[in-house]
């Protein structure tokens, strides 16, 4: 049976844990591109050409796509792409990931409870005629504790980066989650909070568990254009660059904006972050969203676990979320924590509501009923907006009901201060935020900066010829004879010559002995190393021009111009071109380009967007070779 108001009322449960992400953009180096509605194939192809991007794929009828950038462009090319008139927002195509952690079963007997049995038996509601969607890994359906209760799953994954297995019981975070939503009540095994609601997976999170954000948004799309309720634990790593951050967030406002009816149930994640200070951040939690609701962890006494992640005016609400036991592969039960558990049980919750009265609640009223509910805990005042853990009863009874108060609470105090997942004796640098035992590196080498002797250069052999203590792959002068290449030509060999090779000297032959007449062999001449090549002149820039042609709009629509930028160099070198124009009190990349220039020159042709006039203002070229720029200025 559908929800007579969306034709199947789904609720993706986005369960935030983002202590295990990956590095926030792979090696394509990818980026996501939302482009203003209604451009054809040749303009949609003009914009990436301006930024200097490559489709990889597109979504159908979304007008989003995913383009890459070779490595170390990407920032260059997000700005040009956001500076486009056609393009509504560019983001880094970061991979969110979700996590959980082993643990014990929930002790309902604290009062720590979402008070469930007061929802089903005193007020009647357990979910029935709502579906709930799940944005996650695949969910398997054919756990007998969920058997009915999974519709066919809609996939998002739209690379093959992953080629792990399907996850085991072990590791089954997607059905995990949807047990705590919707397992039956049958007196085997456990029960979902909402036990007579289905899921429908929405699969946007690979077998490594990994969603890029492209397939995330889109699986966002497809729910909030469908259902009342969407949830899904994933987010950004709160040690990515703010520049990033904040264009996930652009993308995921302009997604979520697009369905006021649909509320978004977020997780609030696991790094022991406060993610209002400055930096701390996370998204989709810290978005600030009238549909999105985001949610903390608190452990079986009510207390903030030290792990999860708080904020006064990001984090809404809290939900138990430490230890408990729900479904996965194979037909077992496993007991897991985390944020993804509470965002679990809150999205149930609002299904809960969603059944009592279907039709009446938009996301904002869903949002407040949630809100408003909470039970009051000591502690929670001062790290969440609504100050309480969910309880899943009170808006479903009439004023005054008589319910649990909560159990003793307690203060948050983070057991992660570098917020990257890893704690205690399982942190090697609890002071430094990394992916590898806790700890940075950089070159991804498998040595932590801390130990590594090029820790900017991948090195797994730490090889160090002269023992300085810089690795070979970083150190200038490896042999440590003083002279550095191109000045060194025997760059393994230490000598302190010129150009840093060994003399070879011929030792003086001893003299002949008595008997011989007296002759001596004649000592020959030492014998030098070969004479240094001389090594050829820096290339320099020897001019750099610009000319504008004048606007031409004879028989045409639109006006056109153009500037064009000569370069000449000393010798045949590449050159990298930059056009930036003044806007304000700032200069604003227009366009960057790698010539091959030679003696006789090489030029730049400079238009307009879609090939029309150049905005009128100023401008200036800077050409770089060898180190040294060259600057000209020209106004149009």
């Amino acid at each position: 049976m559908t929800h007579s108001r969306t034709g199947l009322a789904c609720a993706v449960v986005l369960f935030c844990t983002l202590g295990s992400l990956l590095p926030s953009l792979a090696a394509a180096s990818e980026i996501v591109v939302r482009r203003a509605p209604g451009l054809s194939a040749s303009e949609r192809a003009d914009v990436r050409a301006d930024a200097g991007v490559r489709l990889e794929r597109m979504s159908a009828g979304a007008d989003t796509e995913v383009v890459s950038v070779p490595d170390g462009r990407e920032l260059a090319a997000l700005e040009r792409l956001n500076a486009d008139a056609d393009v509504r927002i560019a983001a880094p195509n970061v991979q969110l990931r979700t996590k959980a952690e082993l643990g014990w079963q929930l002790d309902w007997q604290t009062d720590a409870d979402v008070d469930a049995l007061d929802a089903w038996d005193d007020a009647g509601f357990q979910g029935e005629d709502v579906t709930i969607g799940v944005v996650d890994q695949s969910i398997d359906a054919t756990h007998p504790d969920l058997a009915g209760h999974i519709g066919d799953p809609v996939e998002f994954v739209t690379t093959d980066k992953c080629t792990a297995p399907p996850p085991t019981d072990v590791d089954d975070h997607g059905t995990h989650v949807a047990g705590l939503i919707t397992a039956l009540r049958n007196d085997v095994g456990m029960v979902g909070l909402a036990p007579l609601s289905s899921v429908v997976p929405l699969h946007a999170v690979d077998n490594c568990g990994g969603g890029d954000l492209y397939d995330v948004m889109r699986a966002f799309d497809y729910g909030g254009s469908r259902y009342p309720i969407v949830t899904a634990s994933l987010a950004t790593d709160p040690t990515e660059t703010a520049a990033f951050k904040q264009l996930v967030d652009e993308l995921v406002t302009d997604t979520v904006s697009k369905y006021p009816n649909t509320l978004f149930v977020v997780s609030a994640g696991n790094e022991g972050a406060d993610v209002d200070e400055p930096g701390n951040e996370v998204y989709p939690c810290s978005n600030d969203a009238p549909n999105i609701i985001c949610v903390g962890m608190t452990d079986t006494l009510d207390r903030p676990t030290c792990w999860g992640n708080v904020g006064k005016t990001s984090v809404d609400l809290f939900a138990p979320g430490l230890t408990l036991s729900s479904t996965v592969r194979g037909g077992a039960y496993r007991v897991k924590s985390g944020t993804s558990m509470s965002a679990a049980l809150v999205a149930a919750a609002a299904a809960l509501i969603e059944s009592s009265n279907p039709m009446t609640y938009n996301a904002e009223g869903l949002k407040s009923a949630l809100d408003d509910s909470v039970d009051r805990v000591t502690g929670l005042d001062t790290i969440s907006r609504f100050g309480g853990r969910l309880n899943a009863a009170r808006p479903l009874l009439a004023p005054g009901a008589r319910l649990g108060g909560g159990s003793i609470g307690g203060q948050w105090v983070s057991c992660d201060p570098d917020h990257d997942g890893f704690r205690g004796a399982n942190d090697d640098c609890p002071s430094l935020a990394g992916k590898l035992r806790g700890c940075p590196d950089r070159d991804q080498d498998g040595i932590i900066d801390p130990k590594d002797n090029c820790p900017a250069d991948g090195n797994p052999d730490q090889a160090d010829q002269d023992g300085d203590g810089l690795g070979d792959a970083c150190d200038g002068d490896r042999d440590g004879d003083g002279v550095v290449p191109p000045t060194d030509r025997c760059a393994t060999l230490a000598a302190p010559t010129s150009d840093g090779c060994p003399v070879i000297v011929t030792p003086t032959p001893t003299a002949t002995p008595p008997g011989d007449g007296g002759n001596r062999n004649p000592a020959p001449s030492p014998t030098p190393g070969p004479p240094p090549d001389p090594a050829p002149a820096a290339p320099k820039v020897t001019k750099l021009d610009v000319k504008v042609t004048p606007k031409s709009c004879k028989g045409r629509t639109t006006c056109k111009q153009a500037a064009k930028v000569t370069v000449k160099v000393s010798r045949s070198a590449t050159v990298a071109v930059k056009v930036e124009r003044k806007v304000g009190r700032k200069w604003r990349q227009v366009t960057f380009k790698s010539l091959k220039a030679s003696i006789s020159g090489k030029s730049l042709t400079i238009r307009g967007t879609r090939g029309k006039t150049l905005t009128r203002g100023s401008y200036r070229v800077i050409a770089t070779i060898s180190g040294h720029t060259t600057l000209k200025t020209f106004r149009v």
